[in-house]
């Protein structure tokens, strides 16, 4: 990819000096500024670098030849930065993209890469014509960088990971919650059982009492019924 963006930007270099020199012609002021100046930026990247580059031509200094034609020219590349797609998540991703934008939205209006209609005496109803269609084009081709693939891995990946720690947490509170429910039923059985415990005893015990009480008036009953039988007796023998 490098070799052919070496090719293909400093063709575009060409084309534009040659572009200034049948506008304006090779000596004019323009035209020169342009030599040794950055005319063509260029974008190299794989699924982790991304590396911008400004392209541009100088006067060939061989065979004494330094007029600034485009036949005489070399051209060099320079290199303007270079940003990772996947260290620190991704996050200079966009610096590669802004770059760009400024590059299209900025940088042609400053530098005056762009003919007006009164440098080229061009008619003003073509001009003008041209500028609606321009102006109707949208800036769809500029598609906001996603994130890199191994970003989003790693945050697809964290995003299971949360889900099943969250998971285990729920599950771990519901054998929490299991285990107290089985603590507390437990415990009321427990509870139960001693209840019952202390009710037999206390049926038990009235029933003992009851018991006692029973045989204490049974005996009162014999002891009264003795007493009469007695007295019976006694007065019978006392008739006869």
């Amino acid at each position: 990819a490098d070799t052919q963006n070496i090719h293909s930007a400093s063709i575009a270099v060409r084309a534009i000096l040659r572009l200034y020199n049948a506008a304006y012609g090779r000596d004019h002021e323009k035209t020169q500024a342009l030599l040794g100046r950055i005319l063509v930026f260029s974008v190299s990247h794989n699924n982790q670098l991304v590396n911008l580059y400004g392209h541009y031509a100088v006067a060939s200094s061989s065979n004494d030849k330094t007029d600034g034609t485009a036949e005489e020219l070399q051209y060099f590349r320079y290199g303007i930065a270079m940003f990772s797609l996947t260290m620190y998540e991704g996050r200079d991703r966009y610096n590669a993209y802004n770059f760009i934008r400024n590059v299209y939205d900025n940088l042609a209006q400053r530098t005056g890469l762009s003919f007006t209609t009164s440098d080229l005496a061009v008619n003003d109803d073509d001009s003008q014509q041209d500028s609606e269609v321009t102006m109707s084009q949208d800036d769809s081709g500029f598609k906001t960088p996603g994130e890199p693939a191994s970003v989003s891995l790693r945050h697809e990946n964290r995003k299971i990971r949360e889900q099943m720690d969250k998971l285990l947490l729920q599950l771990q509170k519901q054998r929490e919650d299991s285990e107290q429910q089985r603590k507390e039923s437990k415990e009321q059985l427990q509870r139960q059982g001693q209840e019952s415990k202390g009710q037999m005893d206390k049926l038990l015990k009235q029933l003992e009492e009851q018991r006692k009480d029973s045989e204490q008036q049974r005996k009162e009953s014999k002891e009264q019924l003795d007493r009469l039988l007695a007295m019976v007796t006694g007065s019978k023998r006392i008739e006869s």
